[in-house]
């Protein structure tokens, strides 16, 4: 018999996040995936993705990350070691969600707000060759001159067999973000 690593792969993988480490309201849901990899998330149903995805096979890491949650003037405050999280509960907006990087010293490019285009990303890969001919723009990637990095999930297919793809995405009407310091 032989084996297929990406089956077998897919098999084992956790793509639910720890319950101790998620913080969710009727529309929104956050993601503490590590001290600096946070899962941002907004559905107008209420409804969440807790599937495998082409991008994203496991949210489960092993291990609660360090972090304290508190309430303060009507905003949900998120701090670990890496970063501090503001959020107002409300859809996501540039004035109402964002994200510091901590110990990034000497810059402007510490703070995230929602909506904010990187402006120094060090990109990443092409999603396809298919039809290329010379030169093709890449997608931004994980690492970033800013001190952090977005990685929009939404558009990724749906696993829902471990060798099949169901052509269906995990969009709502926002995207669902993966937030990281780079």
């Amino acid at each position: 018999m032989t084996s297929n690593v990406f089956i077998d792969y897919v098999r084992n993988a956790r793509p639910c996040m720890r319950d101790a480490t998620v913080l969710q309201g009727k529309h929104w849901r956050i993601g503490i995936l590590t001290e600096s990899l946070i899962r941002l998330e907004w559905s107008d149903s209420g409804e969440f993705e807790d599937r495998l995805t082409q991008m994203a096979v496991n949210r489960d890491f092993g291990a609660d990350p360090e972090f304290t949650v508190t309430h303060r003037n009507g905003l949900l405050i998120v701090d670990t070691p890496a970063l501090y999280l503001t959020y107002d509960g409300k859809p996501f907006s540039k004035e109402g969600l964002s994200i510091v990087v901590k110990g990034v010293s000497d810059t402007q490019f510490n703070t995230w707000h929602y909506g904010d285009a990187p402006l120094h990303n060090l990109k990443g890969t092409a999603r396809t060759l298919d039809e290329a001919d010379g030169e093709i723009a890449l997608d931004d990637g994980v690492l970033s001159r800013d001190g952090w990095a977005v990685i929009d999930d939404s558009g990724s297919n749906v696993i829902v067999e471990a060798d099949e793809v169901d052509g269906k995405t995990n969009s709502d009407s926002v995207p669902n973000c993966w937030w990281h310091p780079s």
